[in-house]
């Protein structure tokens, strides 16, 4: 059976070694000065988050072991920040939109240009490839 307590966090989480791999390790000190150990996956961000003397709730096994309480969250999850993107994929979007800016004036062109001649819009877009393909080119785009 196991109980629920009221803790205070002493120290901070602190990655260790063992037989099954990395873990994390926090202790916590409930009011009667038992200190619980509470391991975790390595740099589970339920227990790096935690502050020397922050007040937890934790659950204590019948063998003694603790963990954390989880409590649920309101409708949201902790997601990580993408990672920051490079330079070089900022500049590779801003030439895509660049480019298919000209495109869809050559499109555009295109259209308005063969509107009389009856053509359907394969025929149009194909135009329209040619002349974004010969702009580029005659740019050096």
């Amino acid at each position: 059976m196991k109980t629920t307590a009221t803790a205070t966090i002493t120290g901070q989480a602190r990655i260790i070694k063992t037989a099954g791999g990395d873990r994390s390790l926090i202790y916590a000190q409930v009011a009667n000065g038992d200190k619980h150990a509470i391991y975790r996956a390595a740099g589970d961000p339920e227990i790096t988050g935690l502050k020397d003397g922050q007040q937890v709730e934790i659950s204590i096994g019948t063998t003694g072991h603790a963990d954390l309480v989880t409590r649920p969250q309101m409708g949201f999850s902790i997601v990580p920040a993408p990672p920051a993107e490079s330079q070089r994929s900022i500049d590779i979007k801003n030439y895509i939109k660049h480019l298919g800016k000209i495109y869809g004036d050559c499109y555009t062109t295109a259209s308005e240009q063969l509107e009389s001649t009856g053509l359907d819009k394969p025929e149009i877009k194909d135009v329209a490839t040619s002349l974004f393909i010969q702009t580029t080119r005659h740019f050096n785009i």
